[in-house]
């Protein structure tokens, strides 16, 4: 279910305040990858992408891993090194808050290709967060800080999520779920 009810984040702008690395840091649980590929069913052993994703060429289209363009903007006010992520850096606007983060950024040899001209450096979250959600249309704000079993996101997000939420269990108890057990010979 968690994994579900972020595709159904239209926009927003992600926070990263965890000390794992960007498709590492975690909220509610789950991966930020999970948000990264919101669009994927990497459960359903009938996607395409998987494949795609062993042999490095491409599948069907709509069924690999891309942009999310539900994501706005990133927000790095705190967050772990050691894995590179030019898809990150190339793909969606950044905010750095304050210096230590950004020496951070710069110095970490697995993000060598992170283009600082394109990331400005903010002296406080509050500031980052709001120039991001201005540039990128959006009041809608989650974060990733590793908060266990809970989202932290903005009013209107929640109160979208929540409203979204029914028709998202709904279907993955209908749908999704029986589908996947069938798949792994579980079904009953």
């Amino acid at each position: 279910m968690a994994m579900k009810i972020l595709g159904e984040i239209k926009d927003c702008v992600v926070v990263f305040d965890d000390h794992g690395c960007g498709v590492y840091c975690y909220a509610g649980g789950i991966a930020f990858d999970n948000m990264l590929c919101a669009d994927v069913d990497f459960m359903d052993l009938d996607n395409l992408s998987l494949l795609a994703a062993e042999r490095h060429d491409s599948a069907e289209p709509g069924l690999t891993m891309g942009k999310n363009n539900a994501i706005k903007a990133i927000v790095i006010n705190y967050m772990a090194g050691g894995v590179p992520q030019p898809f990150l850096w190339d793909n969606y606007p950044v905010h750095v808050v304050g210096d230590t983060v950004n020496r951070w950024m710069l110095n970490d040899p697995s993000n060598y290709h992170f283009d600082r001209a394109k990331a400005p450096v903010w002296p406080t979250l509050d500031e980052a967060v709001e120039a991001a959600c201005r540039d990128g249309g959006t009041e809608n704000v989650i974060v990733f800080d590793r908060t266990p079993g809970a989202f932290r996101v903005s009013r209107k997000l929640g109160e979208h999520l929540m409203a979204r939420a029914p028709a998202v269990r709904e279907k993955v108890e209908k749908v999704f779920l029986p589908k996947w057990l069938r798949q792994r010979g579980l079904a009953s």
